[in-house]
Formats: C-alpha cells, structure tokens, sequence
C-alpha cells in the first residue's frame, strides 16, 4: 500500500511543479506582457506629448507670424496716414537770372510746376520739407512753386524763413501777394492770407 500511496504523491508532486512551473511562466508572461503594455503606452505618451509640443510650437510661430504680420499692417497704416509729399517728386528747372538788356547774368532761379490741385492740398509738413531739401542754401535769387494758372508760392532770395503765396510772372517771381507762409522757430509754416 505503501507504493500506491507513494505513486498519487509523486503525481501530485509532479503536478505541483507542473503548476509551479506554469505558474512561474505564467508570471514571466504577466510580466512581459505588463512590460509590453507599459512599453506601448510610454510610446504612445511619449507621441502624443511630441505631437502636442510640435502642435503648441506650431501654434507659437503662427501667433509669432500673426503679432508680426499685425505689426506690419499697424506701420503700414501709420505709415499711409503721413501723405505723399509730391513737390519732392519734382526736378528743379534752374534758369539764369538776366540784366535788363539781357546780356548779363546775374544769378539763377529754380522752380517746379504742379498742378492747381495739387497747391491747394500743400501742408506745412510738405513745405517745411521742400523749404529745407531744395530752397535752403541754393543760392537761387528765389525758388518758386508754379501752376498752370499763375497763381504759386515763391522763396524770394532762397530765404526759408517766409514764403509768398501769390500770383507769380512767368520766370516764378511775385506778381501779386495773396498771403505768406511764415516758419516758426521749429521749422514749422503757418499761413496768413492778406486782408
């Protein structure tokens, strides 16, 4: 009786490691799989955490491009505020200064010639400009701004410091006065018109 006793314990011996042995694969398994898992979701977060930082770094350069882009625009409308100054688009024509009978040269005068139009809308920012490129230190007997219709502005002696606004001859000296524009210590002209 002794052997059959011996032989139940020896299967369930065996069984027992067989179990053991199944349960230590198990394990392994279990763990290899809980390392598979836990591989695949490092990976996984470690995607999305990169997607997310390139979308975030994505989103940054498009606000950078938009703030500049705004900035951009702000200049460009501050910029369009400020008008055009023509009478600087415009080439001096200098003629000599002739005596009365026409065979002495006793100086030079310049002049531009713009539209009527275009005298009525001068600022003073606009004249200061012209007074300080083109009249300042000349040397011109006068520089004169012209128009078709005679009516202009002159610098008599290529002084900055007034300007006539009048009638004006043919060569650009003063015919008429209608009024003066006077600089200020800043530079800045003022009109007056004659009573």
């Amino acid at each position: 009786m002794k052997k059959i006793f011996f032989i139940p314990t020896a299967l369930i011996c065996l069984s027992l490691c067989a179990c053991s042995s199944d349960a230590q694969k198990s394990t392994e398994l279990s763990e290899t799989l809980t390392e598979a898992e836990t591989l695949t979701e490092t990976e996984t977060l470690t995607e999305t955490e990169t997607l997310t930082e390139t979308e975030t770094l994505t989103e940054t350069e498009t606000l950078t491009d938009t703030e500049t882009l705004t900035d951009t625009e702000t200049l460009t409308d501050t910029t369009s505020d400020v008008p055009n100054n023509f009478l600087m688009d415009f080439e001096p024509t200098v003629n000599d200064v002739l005596n009365g009978s026409g065979d002495t040269v006793l100086g030079q005068y310049a002049f531009i010639r713009i539209t009527t139009e275009q005298l009525e809308n001068i600022t003073s920012d606009m004249l200061k400009e012209f007074a300080e490129k083109v009249v300042a230190n000349s040397n011109y007997n006068w520089v004169s701004i012209m128009t078709d219709s005679d009516a202009g502005i002159c610098f008599t002696g290529s002084d900055t410091s007034s300007a006539i606004y009048g009638e004006l001859y043919e060569d650009g000296s003063i015919l008429d006065t209608y009024g003066i524009w006077v600089r200020d210590a800043n530079g800045n002209y003022s009109y007056t018109e004659n009573k």
